[in-house]
């Protein structure tokens, strides 16, 4: 179950580039940034859902629905434009 305890961040791809390694090789690379990430949601075994699992938002602010709103509210943070979930086995670490 190792794989489960896994982290993440959320970002955005900004293009390709090169290194070079310690031998001198080059080494195609992804550019990404990332902005902040926020916790939106922590799921644990024992709630409604029963997985561990975190909901993670990043980018900038969007209109939301009201029950998108709602959640953020909860979260005490602002819509975001992407929110994703990581399952984990550490999510009683995370706060919101």
């Amino acid at each position: 179950m190792s794989h489960l305890n896994r982290k993440g961040l959320l970002g955005t791809k900004l293009g390709m580039t090169q290194l070079w390694d310690e031998q001198n090789r080059i080494v195609p690379v992804t550019a990404i940034q990332v902005d902040t990430n926020v916790v939106t949601q922590v799921k644990t075994p024992d709630s409604a859902d029963g997985y561990a699992a975190i909901q993670l938002g990043q980018g900038g602010h969007r209109k939301a629905t009201k029950p998108e709103r709602g959640h953020f509210d909860r979260a005490g943070v602002t819509p975001r434009r992407h929110v994703v979930e990581i399952r984990t086995l550490d999510s009683s670490e995370y706060t919101l």
